[in-house]
């Protein structure tokens, strides 16, 4: 919300509004002209720029009273993917406000009174009952909700404020004289906001009545009437206003020096409710239609097409409600988003429930989770379109329909088909979708030559349609190398919203892209998706995103990735859907853990259908996004891929496969050395890494060199080459040895060393006794310093451990001695004349193996984990990240050491363990456990004394208990403790000091 440039300042209410983040809910209720609105924004932008808290604002209206609308309209407000309004929507909205701790995030609901008497409140209510502690609730109106407030109002926990309060004082009303440039000090002026400001410019009889007389009747005859035209509106902008003026006025020129206008900085203007009042009470009836019809004929051409069907119904033109309602419900689903069919299905209802395009409506709103229903309803929508002889939208009915069934390999699909025909000779909508249809009856009896031929019909379909349809259908029959050819990335950008995602995924198939460029592409894509509010694209999309982030190395992100596509499976869907979450869980196992847990994944997954008997001769779309794996790890699906018809780029994934059966088989190398390794980002793009890097081992040992540099190029290079080299393929596996420079061994135990303290050495999970190095700290720093740097050369260890000594050759003595003692304490029973195995002497360089672990490592890999999901959103999974993490930390890095090289590492794990503590503090602040918070606050001012932020929370988690007294020694503590070290409070510090030390200032 943007406060106007042009009022007076309210400090007194903005100060006390400040309490809209200490109060469980404030409410702010008066009538209209009051100022509600704009003093809410006065307060929002001073919050902007001396943050206390973070504002999160909505502006209802009529529409919201429907809760699926209106949990819509709460997840945008707080920046959460919307859906299908069901329990896990307000799991996302509450943790979003969850995740925002221990900032403050106020919800302000303006124009409450929108919701008085509707379902809607149920939402407030079950909202407010699960809000954190850190989230507070504003409703702004005209008259009360009825919420039970009672209990809150009784703990002081409602901050209320009425027209009373919003009255102008003084010191506003000479500001607001002032402001407008009025010398007329003797002017009697009413405390109401908008009725002041109005009589500044009219008079001191103005109204309403008064406002036209005075005001706007002076106006020239032109531009009242085209402000009267564009008063039907309450917001506007230069694109409307020059279309209901004829160009004779922009929004500037239009509403110059008129009176109770709120101006944004987006561009838009805002007319107040009495200016409104005055323009339209005098516009003629048919007049008021025309302009609200004017109005929807603009929206309408600006493809604003659910904004367009409202101003049709305002206007009386029920024909040009439905007919804008038909044209939207035409469109490609992925041009649509879940809230903006909610709206349109509202208004069509208001008008016509029984009518066919209500229907499709209704059924499309399905598609946000409740898939298994969509096909009836769908049919029951195209018999209806009969009865309405309406070949467009029974062809749409029934396209949708097809759909559907396919995702969920339901046998009706067959005479679905055969109901097009018919319409064919007739329509060439029909014509169009028959042809997307007979492809695909052709792909599913693997018929691809037959599935490519029919797609020439498709140009009777509108080119949106056209286009999406085209990509979608080269795709599924496997030919990436004809999607959007001679596109380019640019271009790409440049697509309609929605009409990208199987031009973007061919592009990516055939090798356009690198794995880095691909996955930045597709994070916006997922975002766009989840937004959307649609099941099935949303699934797709992030198991694509899966499979790109696998291929750049983020195994993470891709783990994630899959696990959120699963997780919107269980709302219930499709077959079809279903297995692009289940090969994108399978792909991440299968380079995570391995082709057997992948194998696992896609046999659990395999459902017995009868919807064709030839419903296996062609891959699925989810096969096609990783055939190699499929091939690899589903024996199943081998014969079928052998014999597939496919373009170049999925027959080299194929052959992938078959090289990759034939090293482990057949000790045959001649398939991998075969691959296409001049075109690396298509071999990425379809080989996972592991899979990728145990082919390029065996080419490499045929010599092909363009398999090496394939090989140096994939993320986690040493790591895939471990396990290559430990594999099934011996060919492989030998080329993997070579590589890495030495055979690998068989660990002879787990090793295991905690820095997080005093020096641990653990062994096959037990402790082992360090009495042997206890007081020797130099093999204690050795041991830590080779996990701290990795490989290092003898000299630089020398330099380290000691620094002054001034004789080489004895340094290097002392060193010697030090490796033989730690390697006696790592492996005790190792036998006279072995080799030592988890400590790594070659020539001069030192190392320790990969497998010792430590939990440094661990902590920082929990923490990473633990903040990515807070940054998504995820506070429970973060917390038990961070609550994790912080339990391998016992204490300072190494400690009972002392080496410079040590002071940055431990200061930084330090800093990193304060913060996962705090944060946990935060975190389980907002839930609702202060004694929790005031521990790990505790924790971690007792490792930082000096951190403010730790400081902080310990004092506000013992306010939280009710300790007041308690928590006003321990910020006179903190504040004695920066002082004494001359560091200045920070302003957060500040402000929570002068809350509680106000009362106490004696004290002090």
């Amino acid at each position: 919300m943007t406060a106007r440039v042009d009022v007076v300042p309210r400090h007194r209410l903005v100060e006390r509004l400040n309490g809209r983040f200490t109060h469980r809910v404030t409410t702010v209720i008066a009538e209209a002209g009051f100022g509600k609105t704009t003093t809410l924004a006065l307060a929002v932008e001073s919050n902007r720029l001396d943050p206390i808290g973070r504002d999160a604002w909505l502006r209802v209206g009529s529409a919201d009273r429907v809760p699926e609308r209106f949990i819509g309209s709460l997840a945008k407000a707080l920046d959460v993917e919307a859906g299908a309004f069901d329990e896990r929507t307000v799991d996302r909205l509450v943790d979003s406000m969850w995740s925002a701790a221990p900032d403050d995030i106020a919800l302000i609901v303006d124009d409450a009174h929108e919701l008085v008497g509707s379902e809607a409140t149920k939402v407030l209510e079950e909202l407010l009952g699960r809000f954190p502690t850190n989230a507070h609730l504003v409703l702004v109106g005209r008259r009360p909700l009825d919420l039970p407030l009672a209990r809150l109002r009784a703990h002081g926990e409602v901050l209320s404020i009425d027209d009373r309060d919003l009255a102008l004082d003084d010191d506003e009303l000479d500001a607001l004289r002032q402001l407008r440039g009025s010398e007329t000090v003797d002017v009697s002026l009413p405390r109401h906001a908008a009725t002041a400001d109005l009589r500044l410019a009219a008079g001191t009889d103005a109204s309403s009545e008064f406002l036209w007389e005075e005001v706007l009747a002076r106006y020239p005859s032109d531009r009242l009437a085209h402000l009267r035209r564009i008063a039907v509106l309450d917001v506007v902008d230069d694109e409307l206003v020059d279309v209901m003026t004829d160009g004779a006025f922009d929004t500037s020129s239009l509403l110059d020096r008129t009176p109770l206008v709120d101006r944004s900085d987006d561009g838009t203007a805002r007319l107040h409710d009495i200016l409104r009042e005055a323009l339209v009470k005098r516009l003629e009836p048919g007049e008021r239609r025309k302009a609200l019809a004017i109005a929807a004929d603009a929206e309408r051409h600006r493809f604003r097409l659910p904004r367009a069907v409202e101003l049709y119904r305002e206007a009386g033109d029920n024909i040009g409600a439905l007919e804008t309602a038909r044209q939207f419900a035409l469109i490609p689903t992925m041009l649509q988003t879940y809230e903006s069919v909610l709206a349109v299905r509202r208004t069509v209802a208001q008008i016509d429930p029984d009518s066919t395009v209500h229907r499709i409506l209704d059924a499309t709103t399905h598609l946000a989770g409740l898939e298994g229903q969509v096909a009836e309803m769908f049919l029951r929508a195209a018999d209806a379109a009969v009865a309405d002889h309406d070949d467009d939208l029974e062809i749409l009915a029934l396209y949708r329909a097809a759909q559907s069934q396919l995702l969920h390999h339901d046998h009706g699909y067959y005479a679905t088909f055969e109901r097009l025909r018919p319409l064919v000779e007739r329509n060439r909508f029909a014509a169009g979708v028959h042809a997307y249809l007979s492809s695909i009856s052709h792909q599913f009896r693997g018929e691809a030559a037959e599935g490519l031929a029919v797609l020439d019909g498709l140009d009777q379909l509108e080119r949106p349609m056209e286009l999406v349809a085209r990509a979608e259908r080269l795709y599924d029959l496997g030919r990436p190398e004809r999607v959007a050819v001679g596109m380019t990335i640019d271009d790409f950008v440049a697509l309609p919203q929605g009409a990208d995602a199987f031009i973007g995924l061919a592009m990516w198939r055939r090798g356009d892209a690198s794995p880095d460029d691909a996955l930045l592409a597709v994070e916006s894509s997922v975002q766009r998706s989840l937004r959307q509010g649609f099941t099935h694209p949303s699934v797709s999309t992030l198991g694509s995103a899966a499979l790109i982030a696998l291929a750049a190395g983020e195994n993470e992100l891709a783990r994630r990735f899959a696990e959120h596509a699963h997780d919107l499976t269980r709302s219930g869907v499709g077959v079809i859907v279903a297995e692009m979450a289940t090969i994108a869980r399978a792909a991440v196992a299968a380079v995570t853990d391995g082709d057997d847990a992948a194998a696992g994944i896609l046999a659990a997954a395999t459902e017995p259908t009868a919807f064709s008997e030839d419903a296996t001769a062609f891959p699925s779309r989810a096969q096609l996004g990783s055939m190699t794996m499929v091939y690899v790890c589903d024996p199943s699906t081998r014969a079928m891929l052998d014999g597939v018809d496919v373009g170049p780029t999925l027959r080299t994934a194929i052959a992938a496969g078959q090289a990759i059966v034939a090293l482990r088989d057949l000790d045959d190398a001649t398939g991998a050395a075969a691959l296409p390794w001049h075109q690396p980002n298509a071999l990425r793009a379809n080989v996972l890494p592991p899979h990728l890097a145990e082919l390029a081992a065996a080419a490499t040992s045929l010599g092909n060199t363009a398999a090496r540099e394939l090989l140096d190029a994939l993320p986690h290079r040493h790591r895939l080459l471990q396990r290559v080299a430990t594999g099934p393929s011996r060919i492989a596996a030998r080329a993997a040895v070579d590589l890495l420079g030495a055979m690998p061994r068989i660990e002879p135990f787990t090793l295991e060393v905690r820095m997080l303290g005093p020096l641990q050495i653990v062994r096959n999970g037990e402790r082992v006794d360090t009495g042997q190095i206890a007081k020797r700290p130099k093999i204690r720093e050795l041991l830590g310093l080779l996990l701290e740097r990795g490989r290092m050369d003898r000299r630089d260890i020398v330099a380290q451990l000691w620094p002054d000594h001034d004789d080489d050759d004895r340094a290097l003595g002392n060193l010697r001695t030090a490796l033989s003692t730690l390697n006696d304490v790592l492996e005790p029973n190792r036998a006279k004349g072995a080799s030592a195995f988890h400590l790594l002497v070659e020539g001069d360089a030192i190392a320790l193996d990969e497998r010792v672990t430590d939990d440094v490592s661990a902590f920082e890999r929990l923490t990473t984990d633990a903040q990515r999901d807070d940054r998504s959103g995820l506070p429970a999974r973060a917390l038990d990240a961070y609550m994790e993490a912080a339990s391998l930390y016992r204490g300072e890095y190494l400690a009972g050491l002392d080496a410079p090289w040590l002071v940055l590492p431990r200061l930084r794990l330090q800093s990193l363990a304060v913060g996962t503590m705090c944060r946990i503090s935060e975190l389980v602040a907002a839930r609702g456990e202060p004694e929790t918070a005031a521990r790990w606050a505790g924790d971690a001012r007792a490792i930082d004394p000096l951190n403010q932020r730790a400081g902080r929370l310990f004092v506000a988690a013992l306010d939280a208990m009710g300790a007041r007294s308690a928590a006003v020694t321990a910020i006179v503590d903190l504040l004695d403790v920066l002082t004494a070290d001359g560091i200045e409070p920070e302003p957060a510090t500040e402000r929570l000091a002068q809350r509680l030390l106000a009362p106490s200032a004696g004290q002090r």
